[in-house]
């Protein structure tokens, strides 16, 4: 009967340890864990964030992000394993703690490329407002007025496209409350 006993507990140990392993398993595989918590991939995807500049991608891993906030959130801090009990409530705060850090740095950069984005294009209105409203002295300044009004025909169609997309840059920050300066 003891050796019985024995047989038992054995069979039931190794049942509860081929659990944790399958639920480890399927947490890794789930929400992709190593690679969140790889500092080297958060650098890498930071700077070819910044070398792409492009809004559609950024709001891709933002929405992917967000999703994955949302559903680490929704997970239970308990799962049951037979009769024993697992807490995974460090996991699951170091979880949303580490995809909080990768949104602000997503947020961080699309602020960024915006206002640079923003500051050049006023930049540049700027400096051809200041070309229009010269004096006109002479034929020379004329001429002068009339290549400026020429290239702002030139790159106007440029610049409605620029504007749009720092337009559609913000709206994804104020889509998705990130902080944003007036």
């Amino acid at each position: 009967m003891i050796t019985q006993l024995n047989y038992e507990i054995i069979k039931c140990k190794n049942q509860i340890i081929d659990k944790f392993d399958l639920i480890s398993g399927s947490l890794r595989k789930k929400n992709n864990l190593n690679a969140l918590f790889d500092k080297g991939k958060l650098t890498k995807t930071q700077k070819l964030v910044e070398k792409q500049q492009s809004t559609t991608v950024l709001e891709q891993y933002i929405t992917n992000f967000k999703a994955l906030r949302d559903q680490t959130d929704k997970q239970d801090r308990t799962i049951r394993n037979y009769f024993v009990l697992i807490d995974n409530s460090e996991i699951k705060n170091a979880t949303i703690e580490m995809i909080d850090k990768w949104l602000e740095m997503l947020g961080e950069s699309l602020k960024s490329i915006a206002s640079q984005q923003l500051a050049a294009i006023m930049d540049q209105t700027e400096g051809y407002n200041k070309e229009l409203i010269k004096e006109i002295h002479a034929k020379e300044t004329l001429q002068e007025l009339l290549e400026v009004i020429a290239g702002i025909k030139n790159i106007s169609m440029e610049m409605e496209f620029r504007i749009t997309e720092v337009q559609e840059q913000y709206r994804v920050l104020k889509m998705y409350e990130y902080p944003i300066e007036e």
